[in-house]
């Protein structure tokens, strides 16, 4: 082929492919934020992890009655039911205050205290440099299910690294781990598996183990079309597993996955860690953790990291 032409011919499939990456990605909007487990020859980068992806822009729940709440995400507006089941969210939304990429809030009950949470991808983390920029917490990635078609459980090669010394500079540690699970059976071998890595490595954790279940949109991930009923049941599976071994359980959601997917009511009792990218979170529940960043960079952290708030009771 003649160079000229085969230069332009390159040009042309170039755009088109940026072209329909521009349009997939605005249809399907991203809910759950946490790095995704690599497996079988499928890259991170072509994992979407969504709360539903049969939610497109505007969607509106068909089957509710009674009152609803709307939210914004990928710049579309969603409608969903308000689950009246669920503790609603007793924060005031005004007095979560931002000052640069940090987020504070108090009011006569409530106060909060800044963290991260990290993976292996974040590379070799000084944790005395994130304590001393102000970050008492943090959410270490303990381990994940491959999203391939063998899912095959993983631990994070830098877990135990990062959650002794982590600990040992004096930041609480909660770990999560990235679930493909397609059954309670593989939802409660993940969670013998999060417990055997924290005592095979004498590592007990401040804060709770976090389920971290999430929808992989990319051919032949395991989790493409499972429905939305089984991820529920996978989260209970999880945290009742925790729960019996003495750790306190918590689990990782979206407003997406709030709104479409995951059924709260039947996960009362439950710590929520939720991710929104706003100025303020919009969810009606009630939640502990806010992760309302999703790639910062932290003194002390080589990569960009998400950042998280957590609010308790003074």
């Amino acid at each position: 082929m003649h160079k000229k032409s085969f230069y332009a011919g390159a040009v042309t499939i170039t755009c088109i492919i940026c072209a329909c990456i521009f349009i997939f990605s605005k249809k399907i909007p991203q809910a759950l934020g946490l790095d995704q487990g690599q497996e079988d020859g499928v890259s991170a980068g072509d994992a979407l992890s969504a709360g539903s992806a049969s939610y497109g822009a505007g969607s509106v729940q068909s089957d509710y009655t009674g009152k609803t709440f709307t939210f914004t995400g990928s710049g579309e507006e969603y409608k969903a039911a308000l689950n009246s089941d669920v503790d609603p969210s007793p924060y005031d939304n005004d007095k979560f205050v931002r000052d640069g990429n940090k987020v504070s809030y108090s009011d006569g009950t409530y106060t909060s205290r800044l963290g991260v949470d990290v993976s292996y991808y974040q590379g070799d983390i000084n944790w005395k440099k994130v304590k001393a920029a102000g970050y008492e917490f943090a959410f270490i990635r303990v381990g994940y299910r491959g999203y391939g078609s063998s899912g095959t459980l993983n631990l994070d090669k830098n877990f135990v690294k990062n959650a002794q010394e982590a600990q040992a500079a004096g930041i609480d540690v909660g770990v999560y781990f990235f679930s493909q699970a397609t059954s309670t059976k593989e939802a409660r071998k993940e969670a013998a598996f999060v417990i055997k890595a924290l005592e095979d490595n004498d590592i007990t954790p401040d804060l709770p183990i976090v389920f971290d279940p999430e929808k992989v949109l990319t051919s032949g991930s395991r989790t493409l079309n499972l429905d939305d009923e089984q991820f529920t049941k996978n989260s209970v599976a999880f945290c009742r597993e925790i729960k019996k071994s003495g750790y306190e359980a918590a689990v990782y959601t979206s407003m997406l996955w709030e709104a479409f997917t995951i059924d709260l009511s039947q996960l009362s009792g439950t710590p929520i860690w939720y991710a929104d990218y706003v100025d303020k979170p919009q969810t009606p529940y009630n939640f502990r953790w806010w992760q309302y960043s999703d790639g910062t960079k932290v003194d002390g952290i080589p990569i960009q990291c998400d950042l998280d708030v957590e609010v308790y009771r003074k």
